[in-house]
Parts: structure tokens; sequence; C-alpha cells
């Protein structure tokens, strides 16, 4: 892992992460708030960037390269397109790390520590709240969407086997 680039660096290519699906949500003094709390961290192949269990305020959008999640040592999903977010959910429900996620190739990334959000008014960190919580929302919502899919078609393979086993047996 190196960190590449932290806060006011960041602030400096703002042009450049509004093109960021995820960021184009918060107005350019919240951008600005967020990227100066934020580091461009580069991690090579097989680094660890979040291991399952641990603590922390951070989530991360995948500007390049390529990372695969990882849940009691069995895959679960790989994140290859620039803009992906992850890391969000320990974020959201202040729990421990349910999954590892680690650089299958050379891969950069944004992390993002919530904690600018203190920094900020009362009025305008609730409105950052609602942003975030919107986009994040509508991203666990798609995935949770993809999730139930892959979930009928696992029931469907395994009542193939069933139907195949008892056929079996009855033979």
């Amino acid at each position: 892992m190196r960190v590449h680039k932290t806060g006011a660096e960041l602030v400096g290519s703002l042009d450049n992460f509004r093109k960021i699906p995820f960021l184009q949500s918060f107005g350019e003094d919240h951008l600005k708030e967020l990227l100066n709390a934020s580091k461009m961290i580069i991690y090579e192949p097989d680094e660890i960037i979040i291991a399952e269990g641990g603590f922390d305020d951070k989530m991360f959008i995948l500007l390049s390269g390529k990372v695969k999640v990882i849940k009691n040592k069995a895959w679960i999903a790989t994140f290859e397109d620039a803009g992906e977010l992850f890391g969000e959910l320990s974020m959201l429900d202040g729990e421990a790390r349910s999954a590892a996620v680690i650089a299958v190739e050379k891969s950069w990334c944004l992390a993002i520590s919530i904690a600018f959000l203190h920094k900020l008014s009362t009025e305008e960190r609730n409105a950052c709240y609602a942003v975030l919580y919107g986009v994040l929302a509508k991203i666990i919502a798609e995935r949770l969407k993809l999730a139930n899919e892959e979930l009928v078609v696992a029931q469907k393979e395994l009542e193939y086997v069933r139907t195949q086993l008892v056929q079996q047996n009855k033979t």
C-alpha cells in the first residue's frame, strides 16, 4: 500500500472526481470537504485493502484496477469498473467488516473517511448524510436485486440436482 495523494492534492483534481457517479451527488463545497478527508492509495496484487472482521470508518472507490471480495475464504464478487464502491456497509452499521477486499492487480482506490462530516455545521452535516445515504441506498438496492437473482438461479440448480438424485435412487 502506498498513499499517492491526500487532501488538498485531491481537491486540485476536483474536475476528475466529478466524473465518478457516486461523487456527482455532492455539491462542490461538500465534495471538497470529502476529498480533503480522503486519500488516493495504490495497492499491489494480493494486498489486503479491507480485512474481514476489522474496524474503520472508510469506504473505497475503485479508480482503476481489479479487486475481489472474500468472505470466510470464499470468493463473492469482483470489482473492476472505475467508480465502483466497496466497504460502505460497516460505515453504515458501525459493525466489523463482513468481508475482506483484496487487490487482484495493481489497484488505485480513493479511501474516503467519513470523519469529514464531523467538521461540518449541523445543517451541512445533515445535508451530506442525506446525499450519502440516498446514494448508498441505491447501490445497496441494486446489489440486493442481483443477489436475489443469483439466489433464484442457485435454487433452481439445487432443485435440479435433487431431482436427479431422487431419480438415481429409484433405479
